[in-house]
């Protein structure tokens, strides 16, 4: 670095640089300061319809009449897709078609729960309330299918619970014992799910 013996030849120096590269300092200023506005405009963006879409879903959850609710959820799909209330969404919707005795629809908006979740706990209750929506379409095997390939996470009891239904549907009475086993010790301390698993095995050993 030069050494300089007087403040005019400092400020002489400074002038020559300025002149040769103050524009590209300008320019790379400007860029960075775009580019930390674009960034602050586009989170604000994102925050904006997350709570537009909250308060559609909000809105789902307050409503008992399902075609209402079937209504909201495309609504919120058709505009707010890649936000995380998709997936909720999808979850309300399966529900509804689900009190309009619709297995199909509400089979459809579980799978689209599941390709859309971005938060595992969703996945894994998508995931155990299609299985047992197919099980109410008498698709065992495909019920044990959609569990055996999913992380059932915080949810082992309900996986192990429909797990034992799908086995028990298509007649395998060991299996079934097993899972609902399993599902017991998940549930020791829930009692009222103890109780029913413990009707079930009752069950099992009445038609053994």
């Amino acid at each position: 670095m030069d050494v300089y013996t007087s403040e005019n030849e400092q400020v002489e120096a400074l002038r020559r640089w300025w002149e040769k590269n103050g524009r590209v300092v300008l320019i790379a200023a400007t860029v960075t300061i775009a580019a930390v506005l674009g960034f602050r405009a586009w989170q604000d963006h994102k925050s904006a319809r997350a709570a537009e879409a909250s308060a559609i879903y909000q809105q789902m959850l307050e409503q008992q009449d399902p075609a209402v609710v079937l209504e909201s959820g495309r609504s919120l799909l058709a505009n707010y897709s890649d936000t995380a209330y998709a997936s909720l969404a999808s979850l309300a919707m399966a529900s509804a078609s689900v009190q309009q005795n619709d297995l199909d629809a509400a089979a459809g908006h579980l799978r689209a729960a599941l390709d859309t979740a971005r938060i595992p706990g969703i996945r894994q209750l998508a995931t155990v309330r299609l299985a047992r929506v197919l099980l109410g379409q008498d698709k065992a095997k495909e019920a044990l299918a959609v569990l055996d390939g999913a992380d059932a996470g915080g949810l082992r009891g309900a996986f192990e619970e429909v797990r034992g239904d799908a086995q028990l549907a298509l007649g395998n009475t060991a299996a079934a014992r097993q899972a609902y086993q399993n599902a017991l010790a998940e549930f020791s301390e829930t009692p009222t799910k103890q109780s029913l698993l413990r009707l079930k095995l009752d069950d099992l050993a009445g038609e053994a």
